[in-house]
């Protein structure tokens, strides 16, 4: 089964670290498994196999507001 994970970043806390385990323990299992960031920033080791990309490239920020609503990479 694939799967994907979305989440603005994994910068601490515990939501973040929940999906890194979740991400982990389901390729263990033999699923595919990506994450989606919003914001390429990461205090987490990706686990093997799991599947990691952001919205937005290093240190770049995503706009938000109408019209200005839009992704930089």
């Amino acid at each position: 089964m694939r799967i994907l994970l979305i989440i603005p970043d994994l910068r601490g806390g515990g939501a973040e670290r929940v999906t890194i385990t979740l991400a982990g323990g389901l390729t263990s299992r033999g699923h595919s498994v990506s994450i989606l960031l919003f914001y390429s920033q990461s205090d987490y080791e990706i686990p093997a196999g799991v599947a990691v990309e952001a919205l937005t490239g290093p240190n770049r920020q995503m706009r938000f507001g109408w019209p200005d609503k839009r992704f930089l990479a």
